[in-house]
């Protein structure tokens, strides 16, 4: 009976002593979190939110249309997407997601292949204008 009453009050001492510093932890921890989201950094906040993506995904698809009026007009689609402006668009817009910014537009002949970039947050994000313009998400 002695070593139960004894290895309680330890266990009790114990644990008053490490109260102070798991509520201290816990603070520095809600705190770190905290800031981490309101700044926008880290792994908590995305750098591309679904409506950000959804909007440069339509901005593809007015570029996607412009090159197909190019492509009824030449007989081609435009080797760059510079040939687009100012006859069917009046500038190329800049992607507002991705590490670098730009699109990524490879002309195949009969078809292209128009993206966004991809980023530490978000896959490769591909309109391919053989299928209807189809997306293709690769988030390798």
């Amino acid at each position: 009976m002695t070593y139960g009453t004894k290895g309680t009050m330890i266990e009790q001492r114990n644990i008053e002593m490490i109260q102070p510093l798991l509520r201290k932890l816990s603070i520095m921890a809600f705190v770190g979190l905290t800031l981490v989201s309101l700044c926008g950094c880290g792994p908590l906040q995305s750098d591309a939110p679904k409506h950000k993506v959804d909007e440069a995904k339509k901005e593809v698809e007015r570029i996607a249309e412009a090159a197909h009026r190019f492509h009824a007009d030449e007989g081609r689609f435009p080797d760059k997407l510079d040939e687009l402006a100012p006859k069917y668009l009046p500038e190329i817009p800049k992607p507002i997601v991705g590490d670098d910014r730009s699109w990524g537009y490879h002309n195949r002949g009969e078809w292209f292949v128009l993206a966004f970039e991809k980023s530490k947050y978000l896959p490769l994000y591909m309109y391919d204008s053989r299928h209807n313009g189809r997306w293709y998400v690769d988030d390798k």
